[in-house]
């Protein structure tokens, strides 16, 4: 079953006729062979101010957004203005466009600002040097031998699958990033439904100072720290006091898995824009440490509707 799917008339017809027999969204996914998420975003984007769902509304408004796709094809002075305060800001131009097209922003493709950016370095710009590249997975070194040292774990087998769904905010993913010859580090830690993110400079990666490093860090948001989920490094062999003094369960990935955190490990990737794997993360100042979180929290998303993981993990807190 594909995980996405452009629904038809038809199908919106029949979407309209079971929300009024209150069937389930999972059951209404099911009737019409297509994944639960295709009917959530079907129902999130397409219902009216008032919180109904009328199918030829949906329709008309489908084809009113595929229409403003094709309206805007001109690259302006004021556009190209836009895109370069984004691209400035590590936005990619994936974020740029789905911004714009959540916003009624006019805005060119994706692919043009690519064509754009890249015409820029032929040119003898420096646009590009704010674009992603590809980072190389970072090595296995002494990991072998380190199971056996963590005692009273609890693998990830047991983590409660609610964790799996992210159906909810409050489980978070750690891990360490670092420096220069492996001799300064910091430790991340990211939110798995918002991936709302935090980084912390450390001393050095034993465990008691990575301890006291997580606690610090999550503990203004203890209301909202449920699992903890890291690799089995050493430096987490004080995963019970973190687990006491949030009051979380903490859980650890399978060896070699690092797949099993794949949010962690791409939010790892985005701090690696700032912090290179050369740079000694010892000489970083705590206020640019402070705008790298603030800089990736405040990127939209596509995952979240192109809100940010600011916007989205720290609204949970106003109700």
């Amino acid at each position: 079953m594909k995980k996405y799917n452009q629904l038809t008339m038809q199908q919106r017809i029949l979407i309209s006729f079971l929300i009024k027999k209150n069937k389930s969204q999972s059951y209404i996914a099911k009737e019409l062979g297509v994944h639960p998420s295709t009917v959530c975003r079907e129902l999130k984007r397409n219902k009216t101010s008032k919180g109904r769902y009328n199918y030829n509304l949906a329709q008309s408004f489908t084809e009113d957004r595929k229409n403003s796709k094709k309206r805007y094809t001109k690259f302006t002075e004021e556009v190209k203005a836009f895109v370069e305060r984004k691209i400035k800001k590590r936005w990619s131009p994936e974020q740029i466009t789905g911004f714009c097209r959540a916003n009624s922003i006019p805005m060119v493709s994706h692919e043009r600002i690519y064509q754009y950016v890249y015409n820029d370095k032929l040119n003898g710009g420096d646009l590009w040097t704010n674009l992603r590249t590809q980072i190389r997975q970072r090595k296995s070194r002494t990991r072998k031998r380190q199971n056996r040292f963590i005692a009273n774990k609890r693998m990830l087998s047991e983590r409660p699958q609610i964790v799996d769904l992210r159906e909810r905010y409050g489980d978070w993913e750690i891990d360490l990033i670092s420096g220069k010859g492996h001799k300064s580090f910091a430790v991340t830690a990211v939110e798995r439904k918002s991936g709302f993110s935090l980084i912390h400079k450390i001393d050095n990666k034993k465990a008691t100072t990575v301890k006291k490093a997580v606690i610090n860090m999550l503990s203004p948001y203890r209301t909202n720290v449920y699992t903890i989920t890291s690799d089995n490094g050493l430096e987490f062999a004080e995963h019970q006091t973190i687990s006491s003094k949030l009051e979380a369960d903490y859980f650890f990935c399978d060896p070699y898995s690092s797949w099993q955190r794949g949010l962690n490990e791409y939010t790892n990737k985005l701090y690696r824009q700032y912090i290179p794997k050369k740079t000694c993360i010892k000489t970083i100042e705590y206020k640019d440490l402070i705008s790298y979180q603030t800089a990736l929290n405040n990127r939209p998303r596509k995952k979240l509707g192109y809100k940010t993981p600011s916007e989205v993990f720290l609204s949970i807190f106003d109700h």
